[in-house]
């Protein structure tokens, strides 16, 4: 029912965090999970990015693609060796279930989905530096939303970070970087269960996550290889209910990833690798009140686990219009509450993209992986880790210099490992851009969040629009 999954809680999650992309250079981005009660926006770089496909894969030999170099003339302020690419959306929201409450039945009654209007704040700068073989870009991302209306809706995410790439020789790259995320969830009038007895959620939930990763590729001829080594820490504010304060410190985690890839350049633009990911997942050995009998404390280290994954696949940095990966493997997750057991499956994904013409840009991706989840509630007494398998798509259409389109969708099948739980969530979003003048856009944007649960009071529908301006340098 009521699930949250932890910050880079898989293997796949961190490999995600590694994936994101600021302009040219290799960088952590956060990937957000489809959840059912807490849908956090994607924050993203603005402007021409170029989502690597593999943080592992050979120098690209090939032509780069055609979206490495903006389509629009936006250059850019030069300060000091640096380029900076500034942006800012502001606009006006309405959201029509801002506490992500259960569609209205018999078994809901007294939760009714609360309608909102409010403000809508996207300020984000990209600052980068290119110094011949040192690459170097630091961004910074927020995404508020403002309810003055309704008390406790309010949304605030912002995310700030570095990445730093170092071409030691044209066949050994290094690249390290790290950010901090602020994440904002917010759920329905749930009812949890805390020290001073049953109360309803009275705030939204925030949670801090600070990592880095550091990672090198090094190539002998057409055999390459690479190492990488990821830590990702997650802390939680305390949940704010009715009957009381309830500490969340059990749910603080720290995530630390080992991955290795060996891979053979079959010739500029296809390559063979095979992967290995080994992961330890960590949690606080603090209690916390759980829907458990008698209110009996719950130690985080329930959630402590341990997994590894290998995959084997094919790459192109560019085999005609199109870039990307696809692979198959085998994954495991052991974890310490016996009631998760050990589980195992194998796995199937990739990440494609397609370049028919300089005006569309068309991306899929697929993945399979175990998260963790750890927010108690009745329906849901352990926060039960589970399995998900998702897909999503994006696409991006430049109808003429003045008009621009982007569209994304996602799909998640969430099946919990204890409890008997299982999850469907649907996304979809649209934004619209008009060029007013050089540098302002006009901005319309929808997001739909559709879920299903086997779980009473776990299925919900949530509709927000944005409509606005939007600004870069």
């Amino acid at each position: 029912m009521f699930t949250r999954k932890s910050a880079a809680s898989s293997p796949a999650a961190v490999s995600s965090a590694l994936l994101g992309c600021l302009g040219v250079f290799f960088c952590a981005g956060l990937s957000p999970a489809v959840a059912q009660v807490a849908v956090q926006p994607t924050l993203q770089p603005p402007g021409g990015t170029d989502e690597l496909l593999g943080f592992l894969s050979p120098q690209p030999m090939s032509q780069r693609s055609l979206n490495d170099k903006p389509t629009r003339d936006y250059q850019g302020m030069p300060l000091e060796g640096w380029m900076l690419y500034p942006s800012l959306f502001v606009g006006g929201v309405y959201t029509d279930n801002v506490f992500s409450a259960p569609r209205p039945s018999a078994a809901t009654q007294g939760i009714a989905p609360v309608a909102a209007a409010g403000f809508e704040l996207k300020p984000a700068m990209i600052a980068q530096r290119d110094a011949g073989v040192q690459h170097t870009a630091i961004f910074l991302n927020g995404d508020f939303n403002i309810y003055p209306a309704v008390s406790g809706a309010d949304v605030l995410n912002a995310q700030v970070g570095f990445a730093h790439a170092w071409e030691v020789q044209r066949d050994l790259v290094l690249k390290l970087g790290g950010e901090y995320d602020l994440i904002t969830n917010v759920y329905f009038n749930g009812i949890v269960a805390t020290p001073y007895g049953n109360g309803i959620i009275s705030s939204p939930q925030r949670s801090n996550m600070l990592g880095g990763y550091l990672s090198g590729v090094k190539s002998f001829d057409k055999v390459f290889v690479g190492l990488s080594a990821s830590t990702y820490a997650t802390s939680y504010d305390p949940l704010y209910t009715t009957a009381g304060s309830e500490p969340q410190s059990y749910r603080d985690s720290l995530v630390t990833t080992v991955t290795a890839r060996l891979g053979y350049s079959f010739s500029p633009a296809l390559y063979a690798f095979t992967e290995a990911t080994g992961n330890t997942r960590n949690f606080s050995g603090d209690t916390g009140y759980g829907i458990i009998a008698a209110n009996v404390p719950t130690s985080g280290t329930i959630y402590n686990s341990e997994g590894y994954r290998v995959v084997a696949g094919l790459g192109t940095d560019r085999i005609s219009l199109f870039k990307g990966e696809i692979f198959a493997g085998f994954q495991q997750q052991d974890y310490a509450y016996s009631a998760f057991g050990s589980h195992s499956s194998a796995v199937y994904g990739g990440k494609i993209s397609w370049f028919p013409t300089r005006a569309w840009t068309i991306s899929l991706a697929l993945d399979e992986t175990y998260q963790d989840s750890g927010l108690p509630i009745f329906g849901n007494p352990l926060g039960s880790a589970a399995f998900v398998s998702a897909a999503t798509a994006t696409v991006q259409y430049a109808m003429s210099k003045q008009w621009s389109a982007s569209f994304s969708g996602g799909f998640a099948n969430m099946t919990f490992l204890s409890g008997g739980l299982h999850d469907q969530n649907w996304t979809a979003s649209a934004t619209l851009n008009y060029e007013i003048a050089r540098n302002i856009l006009a901005t319309a944007g929808y997001t739909l969040v559709l879920a299903e649960s086997n779980v009473v009071g776990g299925s919900l529908t949530r509709n927000q629009f944005a409509l606005g301006a939007t600004y870069k340098y």
